[in-house]
C-alpha cells in the first residue's frame, strides 16, 4: 500500500516476467496499486479485481467473485 511508483513498476515487469496474468489485490495491495498493476500489466477489469470476503482463484476456472463483488 505504501509502494511507491518505481517500486510498482519494479513489481508490475517482475509479475509480466512471470507470467502473470489474474490477480486479486486484497487491503494489503491497496486499490490504487492494483489499478496501476492493471494498467501496467494490461489486464482486464475481469483479471486483476479488488479481492473481498469470498472471493477465491482456482487455477482451471480462475477467479470467482464472493458474495460481495456480485
Amino acid at each position: 500500500m505504501t509502494a511507491n511508483d518505481a517500486h510498482l513498476t519494479w513489481t508490475g515487469e517482475k509479475l509480466r516476467a512471470f507470467g502473470l496474468k489474474k490477480i486479486i489485490g486484497a487491503h494489503c495491495t491497496g486499490i490504487n496499486a492494483l489499478y496501476a498493476l492493471r494498467t501496467q500489466l494490461n489486464l482486464g477489469r475481469s483479471d486483476a479485481v479488488v479481492g473481498a470476503v469470498g472471493d477465491y482463484f482456482d487455477l482451471s476456472s480462475g477467479i470467482h467473485p464472493g458474495f460481495i463483488a456480485r
